[in-house]
C-alpha cells in the first residue's frame, strides 16, 4: 500500500528532525556561534 509507505516516510523524517533538534548538523553549526 503505497499510502502506508508515505506514512513511514513521514516518521522518518519526523524523527530525523528531533535528532537535528538535540544534536544540529555541521551546516547549522556553520551559522550558530559555537561555544
Amino acid at each position: 500500500m503505497p499510502s502506508s509507505k508515505k506514512q513511514r516516510g513521514r516518521q522518518k523524517k519526523a524523527k530525523k528532525i528531533k535528532k537535528g533538534a538535540q544534536q544540529p548538523p555541521p551546516q547549522a553549526g556553520l551559522t550558530l556561534p559555537v561555544p
